[in-house]
């Protein structure tokens, strides 16, 4: 397979997780308005600003994703053709670059569980309980995210250090 392929590849994987992102995204905020309009106890109606602000951060994460990465799947290919060596070793770079994001947020993850649970332990106050699972959700949310983000990160660096081997 020619390395374009795989980056190619790539770009498509982060299409179909800006897509996921988006769609589930779209589920929050349908469920903050079905909460919203349908909910009827103290902590249904808590729970619909948390679900919300969560559903329009992620929204626009995975819009901006999708957008992005469509622009990107023609620049690559024309950057790819004009010179072949100096487009992987980019890449390397890049890939190289962004892995320590992986680190922060998983440890990001963690602080929104431990927050979330302190306020769902020490609490009784219902709009933090209701920030609580907004926070749950989010952290898991991120996690199930990077998880194949750097499954496929690591995919394609060997690839690029295979093609620079080569």
């Amino acid at each position: 397979m020619e390395f374009i392929q795989h980056r190619l590849n790539w770009v498509k994987g982060e299409l179909f997780e800006g897509k996921t992102i988006a769609i589930v995204s779209f589920a929050i905020l349908l469920a903050s308005f079905l909460f919203w309009k349908f909910g009827t106890t103290p902590n249904a109606k808590a729970i619909v600003i948390p679900l919300l602000v969560m559903g329009i951060i992620a929204a626009s994460v995975g819009v901006s994703m999708v957008f992005s990465n469509q622009k990107r799947l023609v620049e690559f290919k024309s950057n790819y053709e004009e010179n072949p060596t100096a487009f992987i070793q980019s890449k390397k770079e890049r890939v190289k670059d962004f892995q320590y994001m992986y680190t922060t947020a998983l440890i990001a993850t963690v602080v929104f569980l431990l927050v979330a649970l302190c306020l769902l332990w020490f609490t009784k106050n219902k709009y933090l309980h209701a920030s609580a699972i907004a926070l749950i959700l989010f952290g898991l949310s991120l996690q199930m995210i990077d998880y194949f983000s750097k499954e496929r990160a690591k995919v394609y660096y060997e690839h690029i250090n295979q093609e620079i081997n080569n």
